[in-house]
């Protein structure tokens, strides 16, 4: 799953200083230790050397005070019963922790010349003050994650804000309406990653003209010769002298000739109104369907009696473009009757309409397994739905072919 930027750089920031604050603790620990150690060790020579400057190697002495235990045998080692309780059971040479009744005690055993030196520093105050050391480090690292927390929280922020500020002009941005990204970010790279949109922009921009262009111009070449097939169909059906089967195949003429005639208009519609602001009307759908269903009832004689329409008694509005609305709508049933034998039925309900035929593999005239193959009836259908916010949706089954409109409805 995707992080934001924001809690990248947080969390890089607050594990770089917990790493850090980790490193500084184990070792200033470390030297603590090595400092505690070379202190002891510093003080242990130090009674060493005062001891051996005074004492009388003949005699046993024993001498204690708050912190400090020192004992000294004539000699060899001493019998244990003779030993103060913290020396016990230890020989020479030793230097060593020892736990004595619960008290930590340093203790150092060693020869001496004329006998063996027994020395025991209680470390009962070197413990308290590391407790105290340990408990200022442990507050101070807290202080310290603290501070990283939310030291690491601002830097996100104020990393994070100008990435912001480009996201929400970007989104504002018409990939083909013109605007295009400021040019005066703080940032130098915010400044460069706009640019490089704007250029990015620009060529769309560019791709769209040349794209409107060509399909404006082929539409309006096409026009032309369609009219004159058209014509020409018109006049050759006036003289009334064909054969059945010329007319079956003039008639074919006929269809493909108006099909693809809906489709340039379509194509020119949607290349003007692509040009302006998009502002949906409401209209009843129900009247399109009726002024088609008369067009294409007296328009070829081939076509009569196969469409039948049945219209919703709540007569639904859509809210849309009642040109285009009609240009798909008659796209979808000149497809089912060109592509199709059987009946068409065109229904009309609350929130769509529904065409269905009686073909079998094919969805009117559209393939649902290859749907970009589908020719340019598809495409048309596409471009239009997506233009005005509708959907639609290709089915088969058994009984024949079926495509669904979606259109916005206006509540009632």
């Amino acid at each position: 799953m995707a992080t934001s930027i924001s809690r990248r750089v947080f969390t890089i920031f607050f594990w770089s200083n917990v790493l850090s604050l980790l490193l500084v603790i184990v070792v200033a620990w470390g030297g603590l230790e090595a400092l505690e150690a070379t202190v002891l060790e510093m003080d242990q020579q130090a009674e060493l050397e005062h001891f051996q400057s005074r004492y009388d190697p003949d005699e046993p002495q024993f001498n204690q005070t708050a912190t400090l235990t020192m004992f000294y045998w004539p000699g060899e080692a001493p019998p244990e019963e003779k030993l103060p309780a913290v020396f016990r059971g230890l020989t020479a040479p030793y230097n060593g922790e020892v736990d004595v009744d619960g008290k930590d005690y340093e203790i150092l055993v060693n020869e001496v010349p004329g006998g063996v030196y027994y020395l025991a520093k209680d470390l009962a105050l070197f413990e308290q003050r590391e407790t105290q050391s340990t408990v200022v480090i442990l507050g101070l690292a807290l202080l310290v994650c603290a501070l990283s927390f939310f030291t690491a929280r601002l830097a996100s922020r104020k990393i994070s804000r100008p990435l912001q500020g480009l996201t929400g002009d970007i989104d504002a941005a018409a990939p083909t309406g013109g605007f295009r990204l400021p040019l005066d970010y703080p940032d130098s790279e915010l400044t460069q990653i706009s640019r490089a949109i704007n250029k990015f922009l620009d060529q769309i921009d560019e791709l769209v003209k040349r794209e409107r262009s060509l399909v404006s111009l082929a539409s309006h070449e096409l026009r032309t010769p369609i009219a004159v097939i058209l014509g020409a169909v018109e006049v050759i059906e006036h003289r009334n002298k064909l054969s059945a089967e010329d007319k079956k195949t003039l008639g074919r003429i006929s269809a493909s000739a108006q099909e693809m005639s809906a489709n340039v208009q379509a194509l020119l519609k949607l290349v003007r109104r692509t040009k302006e602001p998009y502002v949906p009307v409401s209209f009843p759908v129900g009247d399109i369907l009726q002024e088609l269903a008369q067009e294409h009832g007296l328009s070829a004689t081939e076509n009569e009696g196969r469409l039948e329409l049945s219209l919703s008694a709540q007569q639904p509005v859509a809210l849309g473009d009642p040109v285009l609305a009609k240009i798909l709508i008659n796209n979808l049933i000149i497809n089912a009757l060109n592509h199709t034998q059987g009946q068409v039925y065109v229904t009309e309900y609350v929130k769509h309409l529904e065409i269905r035929d009686e073909g079998a593999g094919k969805i009117n005239g559209f393939s649902p397994e290859a749907p970009s193959s589908s020719g340019l009836g598809l495409f048309i259908v596409t471009l239009v739905c997506e233009h005005m916010g509708w959907r639609y949706e290709l089915t088969t089954d058994e009984s024949g072919s079926r495509v669904k409109v979606w259109f916005n409805a206006v509540s009632s």
